[in-house]
């Protein structure tokens, strides 16, 4: 999601039991509403357990009742690609990732732009970067997959009649 959409997460929005976070059109940039099913993503799951655990206030991530300000994520990101060794990454990068990630894990597109919310397929284009290993990926599967292996028969039928 994107950063403000996480940073300012109040509890309401976020179902335990269902282990779902609602996002209403009101606090997202496109002005329709996301779902996004956060029980099957162990990392954010252990994370909001552990938010849980100890709230204290309106917002999921907060300090002293507050949202978590932007200067503080500014600073935490900074250290935290300084740390990483990969400077000049932003948070914003993180989208690219997701797209990238879930495209290789087989998640329909469809399904990206909906947890993402991107309503277009020009969106989705632009977060989704395709690099040399997916091109690799591609080659490999064409000639390391099932078509190397026995045809089916319908791909016999076929080449019978050319």
């Amino acid at each position: 999601w994107r950063l403000s959409e996480g940073r300012l997460l109040p509890w309401a929005m976020v179902d335990m039991e269902g282990q779902t976070i609602r996002l209403d059109g009101a606090r997202s940039k496109s002005g329709k509403s996301r779902v996004w099913p956060f029980g099957s993503a162990p990392a954010l799951k252990a994370l909001l357990d552990a938010r849980w655990a100890a709230r204290d206030g309106l917002y999921v991530f907060h300090r002293n009742g507050q949202p978590v300000g932007m200067g503080a994520i500014r600073y935490a990101w900074k250290r935290a690609v300084k740390r990483a060794g990969l400077p000049g990454r932003i948070v914003h990068d993180l989208r690219r990732s997701m797209a990238r990630d879930f495209r290789r894990a087989g998640v329909s597109e469809g399904e990206i732009m909906q947890l993402a919310g991107w309503e277009t397929r020009s969106m989705f284009d632009r977060y989704n970067i395709i690099d040399e290993a997916d091109l690799a990926r591609a080659v490999a599967k064409k000639f390391n997959g099932r078509d190397t292996a026995e045809k089916t028969p319908v791909e016999q039928a076929s080449e019978s009649l050319s």
